[in-house]
């Protein structure tokens, strides 16, 4: 009995973990050097530094994933490997998502009144069977579900509190609900908007019934103590821990984007919402059809909402859709609703039309979505830091050497290095600077040993990088050079070469020349050898 209640969640586990299988073979093209970072911290962490991006340095918030940093830490005290670990996580989560999306629209032509309510149906139809297998489809065999997944970020779990926090929502499960969404909300900040959806879709629903004033306080007392209070504690740890109740993406991405460009997400959501043109009809006849139903006011709500908080916010690489990953599920689920709800004729011609959409999907995401060229794509660049890290290691006193680089990841995380991020999301002063020439005075003040200077293939400073400092490293270079700095080789990188300055006035300055200029120059793995010194 229990195996046939569940035979349909039964087998959706098993096709998406044959599908996870197939991928295993190319699973190191898809970490990218943000998942690094979080890696950083983890292992800090981990090691009794607490959350900090250097090892004895403040306390820093240069990550946005709190809840997924936590469930790594354990296993990082433990010298297990981090991208098997979070990789692990992430097909979990692809797994769980894809049951709670079918599990979702199973009951999604029902209309949910109040928490005891009964539940009626939508349109008469019994087509909740075939759109639920469609909705799961649709989400499996997208290759972007599973090269978010393979990342090694919190992209995946985070879809995956969403999902089970609206399958426990639709389920009359309102407390879960609630808790489900605090989870979100400290796996990803914006997680929380999902909360206070809930609360004001089941404020809605409970005007309807009988007994208001009696189920509204309840209602208030579980928003309360499962969803508002914890994040309440949670934001005064932060303020005491960090000083600030504000991540340091906050003011890169946010404030200082903003102040040179009006709504600078704009760019991303536009190309993400072409990217999924096919979903956006059937998506609109669900609210049409539906906008009663709160299956779809959730999914509706969640999708403009988050598009409207993403425009003010630059998206540093945004690879792989991994921002708007969330959005794309609950547009899944629209068009699975919109599907089986559109009046066409015989069932047939509807599982024709849901089978189309599912070759489109795959096919449209790898081709003019870029999952072809993240499958195909090559691991020179991560491999090459690897390696440029390995040498790094091995200049004597490392522990005490500060190197400031454009690319904070990789290179941080495997060179043991304190680092200056000059972006700034880890080196909060960067963060909340005003202009470029306050950067560079920063950095220079810091007085790292080493320094970084991205180039393009002209041989001229690099200048589409991130942060106040992306257009500015000639800037950087020229005032290390007047302030005693001497560049003393250059690394070949697959997007801009780096040149390598070494403070001349450090007592490392011996050790890090014949360290690096002889490994550098000589070492095979860093072909084409490099001897010219700009």
């Amino acid at each position: 009995m229990l195996a046939r209640k569940y035979r349909n969640d039964i087998l959706i586990a098993l096709a998406a973990l044959a599908i996870s299988a197939c991928w295993l073979p190319i699973r190191m093209q898809f970490p990218f050097d943000d998942t690094y970072i979080t890696f950083r911290y983890v292992a800090n962490l981990a090691h009794g530094f607490g959350i900090v991006w250097n090892s004895g340095g403040p306390h820093t918030e240069g990550y946005t994933n709190f809840l997924f940093l936590l469930l790594l830490v354990p296993f990082s005290a433990m010298g297990w490997d981090l991208i098997w670990v979070s990789q692990a996580i992430g097909v979990v989560a692809v797994v769980i998502s894809a049951i709670a999306i079918s599990g979702i629209v199973r009951p999604g032509f029902t209309e949910h009144i109040g928490p005891m309510g009964r539940m009626s149906s939508m349109n008469g139809t019994d087509n909740s069977r075939m759109a639920a297998w469609f909705a799961a489809a649709l989400f499996l065999l997208n290759p972007l579900t599973w090269i978010n997944a393979f990342s090694g970020m919190e992209t995946s779990l985070f879809t995956m509190w969403l999902l089970l926090g609206f399958l426990a929502f639709v389920s009359n499960r309102i407390t879960l609900a609630f808790v489900l969404s605090t989870l979100a909300a400290l796996t990803r900040p914006e997680g929380a908007v999902i909360g206070f959806i809930f609360l004001f879709v089941q404020v809605t629903q409970e005007t309807k019934g009988t007994k208001f004033f009696s189920s509204i306080g309840s209602l208030m007392k579980s928003a309360f103590y499962c969803f508002a209070l914890p994040l309440l504690v949670y934001a005064a740890w932060k303020l005491w821990y960090f000083g600030d109740l504000l991540p340091n993406s906050f003011y890169i991405k946010v404030s200082q984007a903003n102040r040179a460009t009006f709504l600078p997400g704009r760019g991303t959501i536009r190309i993400f919402y072409e990217g999924v043109w096919y979903f956006l009809p059937f998506a609109l006849l669900a609210v049409w059809k539906g906008r009663r139903n709160v299956t779809v006011q959730i999914a509706a709500s969640w999708c403009v909402l988050l598009s409207a908080f993403y425009l003010f916010s630059q998206l540093l690489q945004p690879q792989y859709g991994r921002f708007t990953n969330s959005i794309e599920a609950m547009l899944i689920l629209l068009a699975s609703i919109g599907i089986a709800n559109w009046k066409i004729g015989r069932p047939i011609i509807l599982l024709a039309l849901a089978g189309l959409l599912v070759i489109l999907n795959c096919i449209w995401s790898l081709y003019f979505r870029g999952g072809m060229g993240c499958l195909t794509a090559d691991t020179e660049y991560n491999d090459r830091y690897r390696r440029i890290a390995s040498v790094f290691r091995s200049i004597p006193d490392r522990e005490h050497i500060t190197f400031a680089a454009p690319d904070a990841g990789i290179l941080p995380y495997y060179s043991g290095l304190r680092n200056i991020d000059v972006v700034g999301l880890n080196t909060s002063e960067i963060a909340r600077a005003h202009s470029s020439a306050e950067v560079i005075s920063i950095i220079l003040r810091s007085r790292p040993e080493l320094m970084l200077i991205p180039f393009d293939a002209h041989g001229k400073p690099f200048e589409g990088g991130h942060g106040l400092i992306g257009s500015s490293y000639g800037a950087l270079q020229s005032g290390a050079l007047q302030a005693g700095y001497r560049c003393i080789t250059v690394i070949p990188q697959t997007v801009y070469d780096l040149n390598v300055l070494a403070d001349t006035t450090s007592p490392h300055y011996p050790d890090i020349v014949n360290t690096l200029v002889p490994r550098i120059g000589k070492d095979p793995d860093f072909l084409p050898p490099v001897t010219k010194i700009r």
